[in-house]
Order: structure tokens, then C-alpha cells, then sequence
């Protein structure tokens, strides 16, 4: 709370900053126009203004965004640094395409904050040259990025400059600059895009020949990218005779799949075709929903061409046509284990013998399913899902109510098991059995031998609840999320120099030392800048940097939580009590500092809100967040899952659309936590509500989609325990695991014990 009715502007400033960081960029705004209209000071009124039109170009409302950035300039005051009204004046005008004007405020930028954003402003500063047609400054933009060692791989940087020395017409330092891209990077991405670009260069010079040698050269080694499809495009619009093979693979990784199987028809009818041909026209086949005719292909590479790289892949994609596309599950499981009989020394052959049983499960053939999973452990010991193909040989067994079958399964799941985890799962599973056969008092004694074997693991947490007939995800006793870290810190310090040995005096506060650091450097700078992205991936260049000194992590988890750079905190603490020896019970033994830290309450008011209006228990939608995104805001999944909640870009369109909200909604709002945790606490809600309040199902749900949910909570036959076991996808397994070792310790360190 402030401490008057009316802050002080430096206090509005600093509420200002926080609806910031929290994507309330309407009450940012009001903040920063009452601390501009109060202010008395030049140099107020100088982060008043920046402050405004920085929510106004969240708000992309960029004229008069660019409006305030000049005010901010202009005022002129004589201790205050415009550079941040210059750098987002500069970002406001690229977007409104004024690119000179662009260039020019990134270079007032680096006048006033000069050595430490090079890397960065400076290819900015390049684009924004290119973007004008000054290819020359463009030029020594780019060197100059390049000079100032940028983070990561500098593939995409020389792929620009090589660009500019295009436009600029000195084409040989754009060929050289484009070759050396492609015969140096790491990143293949990069490097078809490098040859690519050469080749469209090569076309411009009238250099045909070597232009089509370059769009040749991606269609043999990188078949899968654009780039070779655009190159495929240009040598057949020219007549330039195209490898029917490489022409039909890459038109099958652009999704032109009719285009595809004519090519590799020619090659099949030409005789003497690779098992390539036949493969790859199969999966066109495939997806233009021609399955007999793909089944058929299949069948091809696998009666005549055994031993040829994609032999394997055939047997494992004809099985998949079988029962994804045509349910003929029984069919597309013998189709895998035919394999197996035929290269049983295979190294793939423990796989394609799992997901057989698999399949013969996923259609209702119980029986076979346990006699194929029983066959993994027996024939492959070693391999890597033997023992969770026992494991799921008894819960079949268990389906199939033949639990003393059940019970033998998991006690020799119980022998061979190598981790408490899998310990306390296994008696979890014998008590289930005897609970099922009427055996009460045996089934008590399995559980507490489950809870006794791995505390705080998802097996042992539900062992205990089953003990007292608690279902999961409850909570029986009131909860007090209120801490006070300051008030907890010196007892985490003086814990730190007792168990790490260290001198009494050593100041744990002091981050001199991380003054040397670039990344350190780079990293507050991008933070005061509000790039916060760059500003994580700077900050964990130094956590993995001190991972193994305990002093220095302790330092810099202070300063990450002090920036709202949760995750990274969180991890930090997690370090230290590793490094301190401490295993995941151990951990709950430590200073309360650090486990206020790694189970955090985040974001607090919005979490609260959010949950009470959805009647979401605020620990359940906590322990979510923290499984989704470690409480990153800006964290982003590879299948675009955006947010602290990621919410998938469709999802969120729906969410906005429903609730009407926010205004001119985008994909990117799903990275403001004002809006990430609202639609994730109401689409949790709705799968809660869609599976009667079971919150299992709808965590499977969130995760693993309500379609494969609904199938199953049927096979479950409302048995939490069996709904997980259960579950196809392992991802959502786990997902539903981790969320509810969260949640169990986030009630031990919150909940009030009568």
C-alpha cells in the first residue's frame, strides 16, 4: 500500500512501472499522465513523458507515441538521460516506415549509451538503413554489429550485410559474405537461406547457370526448407530439368502434395526406382486422403527393400495409416510386430514393439496389449521404455480386473524398479489391487510403503491422500499467502555461509563483481529498456556462467527477483539447495527464503482475481502457471504457445472474442500477464466445468485437448488414479504429474495446520 491517499510522482512512477511489466497498459498510461501533470521537475516530467508514450505504443497507438518521445527529448533537462525516449522513438518509427528517422534515433540512442547495445542497435540501425536505401551505412552498421561480438550465431547479421552489399551493387562482397554463410554456420536455416538468397543474386547478374547450380544444391540437401521449394520454383519456371526424386520430396515438405506424386509417379514408371520414391509417394498419398493407394506403397518398401534407410519408416508409417486413419488397430499393430520378427536386433525394434501394444490398447485389445508391453521387458531389458511397458502391462492387467495378475506385474515392477519415484508407483498400484479385491487393511499397508518412498513425488503425495480418502487437488484447511522475504533473507544468509563454509563477513549483497560481466551489462540495460526477452536470455548467459558457485548465484537470484525475473530466480534458489546436497524433500527443510522463492506467489493480485472469479482454488491456478511458464511472462513455446499460462494464438482469439476483450486484441497481448492469466484461468474453468469439476480431466484437458480427454475419462471409469495411467500422450502424463507435486508443496508451505 502507499504510504498517502495521493503518491508522490516518484511513487506514481513506480506504480507506472509495475502495470507496465504486468501489460496494464491503460492504467500505466493514467499513472504516467497524473505524474506528468504534477510533476516539478524537469527531470520528472522527462520519465513522465518517456513512461507515456512508452503505454501508448503498447497501446499502438505509435503518432502519439512518437508525439511524447519527442517531448521527453525536448525538455532537455539538465540530469536527466532521453536515451530510453530515443529508443523507442526509434521502435515507434520503424513501425510507422519512417526508416531514416528510424536510423537516426538508434544512433542518438548509442550517442548517449555508448559500448553497451552494440550488437543489437546496430543491426536494428542496419535494418533501418536497408529499409531506407542507404546501403552504405547499412554496411557499416551491420560490420559494426558484427565487430561488437553480438550474442548467439551471426548467421542472420552477415546474411543482411551480405544484402547491403547487394544493394549497394558490390556483389562480389555479397557473394563472398553469402558463401561464407553457407559453408561456415552452424544453423541450416541459415544456410539455406544464404543459398538461396546467392541465387537469386546470380539470377540478377545474369549469371544463370550458377544461379540454378545454387537452387539445385538446396533442393538435394535441404529438401524440407522454403527456401528449396522457391529455388524448385524458379529452376522449373526456367525449363531447367529437376531430379524427378529430389522434386517430388521437396514438393512433399511444401505441402504441394498432388505436385509431389506426379514427380515421383515419373520416377516409379521410369523403373529402377529407390525405396525413396515409393515412400515418399505414400505420404503424398497420405495426405491427399488416398489411403489404400498409400498403404500400397507402403507395402512396396517393405517387401522390397528391406535393409534400405527408409524401410524401417515404412513399416512405422503404414502402421500409423492402419489406426489413425482407417482404425484398423489390430492390423496396424501386427504390421509393427512383423517388424520386430524380422529385424528383432534393430535398434528401433524395442519402440516398434511398445507401440504395438500401444496400438492394440488405443483399440480395445487389452489382452494383447499387456502380452506385447510384458514382451518389451523380457526381450529388451535394457531398453529405455522396458520398464514403463511392465508398468503398464499391470495397469492392463488391472482394466482387465485380473488384479492378482496385477498385483505380480507391479511387485516385479517393485524389484526391478531403479528410482523412489517408480518405487512408490509400484505400491501404490499392489494397494489399488488389493483395494479392489476388498482387502482394505493390505491396500493401507502398500500406501504408507508409498508414501514412505519418495516424499514429496507425485506417487508417494497421492499414497497419502488415498490413505485418508482425499481426492486430488483439495485442500481442507485455510491458506495464508502472506511472507515477508526481507524479513526471511538473513536467515537464508546466515544458512548460506554456514553450510557453504563461508568467511562471516562475506557480503552476500554485492554484485561488483558482475559489473565485468557484458551479458550482466547488456542485460539491465535491455531491462531498463523493457526488452525483456533479450533481457532473460543476457541474465541466464551469467546464471550458467556461476552455476556451480553458490555465493554468486545467491547474489544474482536477489537481483532477478528484484526485476520480476521469476524464472530464472526460481531456478537459481533450486541450484543452490542442489549444491548444498539437498534432494526434493530435503529441499523443504531449507530456509523458508528459498522456498518462498522456487513456490512463489506471483503476480499475486492478479492470481487472486483470476481465481475467484473462475472459483479456481489461487495454490491449483499457481502450481498451472508454474508448470506452463516458471511464472515468464513472455514465454513462448515452440508450437507458439504464448504467455504465463501459454495459451495457444487460436485459443487466445476465442478467449478475446468471448470475453470482448482486450481492445483490438492480438497475439501478442497473450504475453501481458493481465491478459495471459485471465483467459488461462477462464479456459481452465471451462474444461473444469466441461468434466464436472474433475481436475484431472481438466488438466488433461488444458494440455492434451478435451477430444482425447473425453476417451480417456471413459476408459477410467472415474478412477483419478487409473485417468492417468491411462493417458496416451506422456507429455500430458508428466504435465498432470508436475502440476500436482506443485500443488502438494505449495499447500505444505501455505496451508494453516489446525
Amino acid at each position: 500500500p502507499t504510504p498517502t491517499p495521493t503518491p508522490l510522482p516518484a511513487a506514481r512512477l513506480h506504480l507506472a512501472e509495475d502495470a507496465l511489466f504486468l501489460g496494464d497498459f491503460e492504467q500505466a498510461l493514467a499513472q504516467y499522465q497524473e505524474t506528468y501533470a504534477e510533476a516539478k521537475d524537469a527531470e520528472t516530467r522527462v520519465a513522465a513523458a518517456t513512461g507515456i508514450g512508452r503505454a501508448l505504443f503498447n497501446l499502438r497507438n505509435y503518432p502519439s507515441a512518437i508525439t511524447w518521445f519527442t517531448t521527453a527529448i525536448e525538455e532537455n533537462a539538465p540530469n536527466s538521460d532521453p536515451s530510453e525516449a530515443w529508443y523507442y522513438l526509434a521502435e515507434a518509427q520503424m513501425i510507422q516506415q519512417n526508416y531514416a528517422a528510424a536510423a537516426e534515433a538508434y544512433a542518438k540512442y548509442m550517442e548517449l549509451r555508448p559500448g553497451l547495445l552494440d550488437g543489437y542497435i546496430q543491426q536494428w540501425r542496419g535494418d533501418a538503413l536497408l529499409a531506407a536505401g542507404n546501403a552504405p551505412a547499412a554496411i557499416e552498421a551491420y560490420r559494426a554489429a558484427l565487430e561488437a561480438s553480438p550474442p548467439g550465431d551471426p548467421s542472420w547479421i552477415r546474411i543482411k550485410l551480405a544484402r547491403a552489399y547487394a544493394m549497394a551493387q558490390d556483389y562480389t562482397s555479397a557473394v563472398t559474405t553469402y558463401l561464407d554463410v553457407y559453408q561456415t554456420s552452424s544453423d541450416d536455416s541459415a544456410r539455406a537461406n544464404a543459398n538461396y538468397l546467392l541465387g537469386q543474386l546470380y539470377l540478377e547478374l545474369g549469371e544463370t547457370e550458377q544461379a540454378y547450380a545454387r537452387f539445385t544444391e538446396a533442393i538435394l540437401r535441404f529438401p524440407a526448407a522454403s527456401e528449396s521449394y522457391s529455388g524448385l520454383v524458379e529452376l522449373v519456371n526456367a525449363g531447367i530439368p529437376v531430379n524427378d526424386l529430389d522434386r517430388g520430396k521437396v514438393d512433399y515438405f511444401a505441402g504441394q502434395y498432388g505436385l509431389g506424386a506426379d514427380a515421383l509417379t515419373r520416377v516409379i514408371e521410369s523403373g529402377s526406382a529407390p525405396a525413396e520414391a515409393w515412400f515418399y509417394r505414400a505420404l503424398c498419398r497420405r495426405a491427399m486422403r488416398e489411403y489404400g493407394n498409400a498403404l500400397e506403397d507402403f507395402n512396396v518398401v517393405i517387401q522390397n527393400y528391406q535393409g534400405d534407410a527408409v524401410w524401417s519408416r515404412a513399416y512405422s508409417e503404414k502402421a500409423f495409416t492402419l489406426w489413425a486413419y482407417l482404425d484398423q488397430y489390430q492390423q496396424a499393430a501386427e504390421t509393427l510386430l512383423e517388424y520386430v520378427r524380422l529385424a528383432p536386433d534393430a535398434s528401433d525394434a524395442p519402440d516398434r514393439l511398445y507401440e504395438a501394444a500401444r496400438i492394440f490398447e488405443r483399440g480395445g485389445y487389452l489382452t494383447r496389449a499387456a502380452e506385447t508391453w510384458e514382451r518389451v521387458i523380457d526381450a529388451y531389458p535394457s531398453s529405455s521404455n522396458a520398464y514403463r511397458a511392465l508398468f503398464l502391462t499391470g495397469i492392463t492387467f488391472y482394466r482387465l480386473q485380473n488384479y492378482s495378475g496385477a498385483r505380480t506385474i507391479f511387485q516385479r515392477a517393485l524389484v526391478l524398479s531403479s528410482s523412489p519415484g517408480d518405487q512408490a508407483a509400484a505400491y501404490l498400484w499392489i494397494g489399488k489391487t488389493h483395494q479392489a479385491e476388498g482387502h482394505p487393511d493390505l491396500a493401507q499397508e502398500a500406501w504408507r510403503q508409498a508414501v514412505q518412498a519418495d516424499p514429496t513425488g507425485y506417487y508417494s503425495e497421492r499414497a497419502a491422500e488415498l490413505l485418508i480418502g482425499r481426492p486430488p487437488f483439495s485442500i481442507l484447511n485455510p491458506f495464508d499467502v502472506g511472507y515477508d522475504l526481507n524479513a526471511e533473507r538473513p536467515t537464508a544468509e546466515a544458512w548460506l555461509k554456514t553450510t557453504f563454509n563461508l568467511p562471516p563477513e562475506t557480503n552476500l549483497a554485492d554484485l561488483t563483481s558482475f559489473m565485468s560481466s557484458p551479458a550482466f551489462l547488456r542485460a539491465e540495460e535491455l531491462y531498463r529498456l523493457g526488452e525483456y526477452a533479450l533481457a532473460r536470455d543476457e541474465y541466464e548467459t551469467v546464471r550458467q556462467q556461476v552455476l556451480n558457485d553458490p555465493v554468486q548465484t545467491f547474489r544474482l537470484m536477489n537481483h532477478l527477483l528484484e526485476k520480476n525475473f521469476y524464472r530464472q530466480a526460481i531456478l537459481s534458489s533450486r541450484q543452490i539447495l542442489d549444491l548444498a546436497g539437498l534432494d526434493d524433500a530435503g529441499t523443504l527443510s531449507a530456509p523458508s527464503y528459498f522456498n518462498h522463492i522456487r513456490f512463489g506467489i506471483y503476480f499475486k493480485d492478479l492470481i487472486l482475481s483470476a481465481a475467484d472469479a473462475e472459483q479456481l482454488n489461487p495454490l491449483f491456478l499457481l502450481s498451472v502457471i508454474r508448470q506452463e511458464s516458471l511464472f515468464e511472462p513472455f514465454a513462448r513455446s515452440s508450437a507458439s504457445a504464448r504467455g504465463l499460462l501459454q495459451i495457444m494464438p487460436a485459443t487466445g482469439q476465442e478467449l478475446a472474442t468471448q470475453l470482448n476483450w482486450p481492445p483490438g486484441y492480438t497475439d501478442r497481448d497473450l504475453s501481458r500477464p493481465v491478459v495471459s492469466i485471465r483467459f488461462g484461468a477462464r479456459y481452465l474453468a471451462r474444461q473444469r466445468d466441461y468434466f464436472n469439476g474433475d481436475l484431472v480431466a481438466a488438466l488433461a484437458a488444458y494440455n492434451g485437448g478435451p477430444g482425447n480427454t473425453l476417451q480417456w475419462v471413459e476408459l477410467s471409469k472415474g478412477d483419478p488414479d487409473l485417468l492417468l495411467e491411462v493417458i496416451r500422450a506422456d507429455e500430458t502424463r508428466r504435465y498432470i504429474m508436475n502440476i500436482f507435486e506443485n500443488f502438494n508443496i505449495y499447500r505444505l508451505v501455505y496451508e494453516r495446520k489446525p
